[in-house]
């Protein structure tokens, strides 16, 4: 399964690969992690969120997790997609 995001304009990417589970844990970093962007949190911040998660992606049971919620803090704009 593929996860793409739309980006305004009509352009899209892939930004996540993986079985059901994978995307299924991808997409709740992704969700899970809007409610710090939806705070006004410094940028820094955020880049230390970052490096955190960073770190918990090293651990398989995190790694679906933390892409997606690094993918949310990459990308404030555009419309998720997944596709089989």
């Amino acid at each position: 399964m593929k996860v793409l995001l739309t980006l305004p304009g009509g352009f899209s990417k892939t930004i996540f690969e993986g079985d059901k589970d994978e995307v299924k844990n991808f997409l709740k970093g992704y969700q899970e992690i809007v409610g710090l962007m939806n705070n006004e949190v410094s940028t820094l911040a955020v880049e230390v969120v970052k490096e955190v998660i960073q770190k918990m992606i090293m651990l398989p049971h995190y790694r679906a997790w933390g892409q997606g919620a690094i993918s949310k803090l990459e990308n404030t704009q555009g419309k998720l997609e997944v596709v089989e």
